[in-house]
């Protein structure tokens, strides 16, 4: 005999038949398999995968745990699977007057439909509470809140288009422009989930999948496995993506998936539900278009000229007095002030010409021992300033911290920019100092 499972052993003690299985499937496991040819989508009972794949319990005349399992997900045709991860933000809010600091954490709520048969998936993503992303995908294209998505199929059968709107599935950025009707590929669920719906199955039985140990999550007994699944490439595109690489724990009893996470990096989520449901009972609905105004559908942001001037002069250019750190911030001289041109570009759907603004710049110190102060009268993508929930405004009297840690605060009407080779302590002694440039 060569299982070496006790579980397993303990589980078919009853059963010979099984057990035989069991041996035989250990024993092919040591053998090198080969890769999937492709990967397909699965219906929604591949929740139960372990079992199923590796003992075949439905060949047993009394109900086991997988049985069970698998009755408790269903064999409804549309997967319904809800996941939730918590996301640090990459930055730190920091009162000036009290040096208290904050980061608020994003939790990310994602329910998804799925029916493989008939190639539809619905996701809708929530962060918060409020709901931020919502995509439909089916055969005849992709549809979020936003409108219709560039997908790879859709490039190739709109180039000239495509181009026109400066989007490409290949790195090169060459459309061509002879139109090709390809199908829209097959959904899939996002990546930490895709083994259980794309190929987990045809994973674990040739061995892209595999044990790895057990622990717990929550205080609940899991079975930690390992997977590396293959991912096709999109038409038109002149790369691969990337193998899944990931762990995913796997409940002791339900042999549901508890936590998702990625063997690369930090990313992880957790698995709140998954189940089948009747496809009446799915929601398939076209996602509600938002309206976003025009102008805040920023597609890129530029220095298009740069112009020495004197401090005097610096005072003008803002149509307001702009603010500084003095002649010397953390042992720097002042060195230069710059008048600069912002451009800054918005997304062709918009009909709007591209619109210009002035930018000031102060400069101390140089080389390998800088800080600078970038300024406008809005928050200029050009100066790094990105719209959305994620990185907000800081309130007057706080800088936000980070990313890189650059620091970002607004002082009034003025929007500023501090970055330093000598780190954050320099960005907040900038930040703590500033002032209207006299006149």
């Amino acid at each position: 005999m060569t299982v070496r499972d006790l579980e397993v052993l303990d589980l078919l003690r009853g059963e010979p038949r099984l057990l035989a299985i069991a041996d035989a499937v250990a024993t092919t496991q040591k053998r090198k398999v080969r890769l999937p040819r492709q990967l397909l989508a699965v219906p929604a009972i591949a929740a139960v995968l372990v079992a199923i794949a590796l003992f075949a319990p439905w060949q047993s005349p009394t109900p086991s745990l997988f049985d069970r399992a698998l009755a408790a997900v269903g064999n409804e045709p549309v997967l319904h699977v809800v996941t939730q991860t918590s996301e640090p933000v990459d930055w730190q809010l920091v009162n000036l007057a009290t040096g208290e600091r904050s980061a608020p954490t994003f939790t990310v709520r994602t329910e998804i439909w799925y029916d493989g048969e008939r190639g539809l998936k619905h996701s809708i993503t929530s962060t918060n509470g409020t709901v931020s992303d919502d995509l439909l995908e089916t055969p005849q294209g992709v549809t979020s809140q936003d409108g219709p998505v560039y997908t790879c199929a859709w490039i190739q059968a709109h180039p000239v288009e495509a181009t026109r709107a400066r989007v490409s599935c290949r790195l090169d950025g060459d459309n061509g422009t002879v139109p090709h009707k390809v199908p829209e590929p097959a959904p899939t669920i996002d990546p930490g989930l895709s083994g259980f719906l794309n190929g987990y199955q045809d994973a674990l039985a040739n061995g892209t999948a595999r044990r790895v140990g057990e622990g717990t999550v929550d205080g609940r007994p899991v079975i930690w496995l390992e997977m590396r699944l293959a991912q096709q490439r999109p038409p038109g595109a002149d790369r691969t993506p990337d193998p899944i690489e990931q762990r995913v724990a796997i409940d002791r009893e339900s042999y549901r998936p508890l936590l998702v996470r990625a063997l690369r990096g930090r990313f992880s989520y957790r698995v709140v539900e998954i189940g089948s449901v009747s496809r009446a009972s799915a929601n398939f609905s076209k996602p509600t278009q938002v309206s976003v105004p025009p102008r805040q559908q920023i597609s890129s942001g530029s220095v298009v000229s740069s112009t020495e001037i004197g401090l005097d002069e610096a005072r003008a250019v803002l149509g307001r007095p702009g603010l500084w750190a003095g002649q010397r911030i953390s042992g720097l001289e002042l060195t230069s002030v710059t008048h600069r041109v912002l451009r800054t570009g918005y997304a062709r759907s918009t009909g709007l010409d591209p619109r210009d603004t002035d930018g000031l710049s102060l400069e101390y110190g140089s080389g390998s021992e800088a800080l600078r102060i970038d300024e406008t009268t809005g928050p200029s993508f050009a100066y790094g300033w990105v719209r959305g929930s994620r990185y907000p405004v800081p309130p007057e009297g706080s800088v936000r911290i980070g990313p890189f840690d650059w620091g970002y605060l607004q002082r009034d009407g003025i929007y500023v920019k501090i970055t330093s080779t000598l780190g954050e302590d320099a960005v907040l002694a900038a930040a703590r100092v500033l002032e209207p440039i006299p006149g």
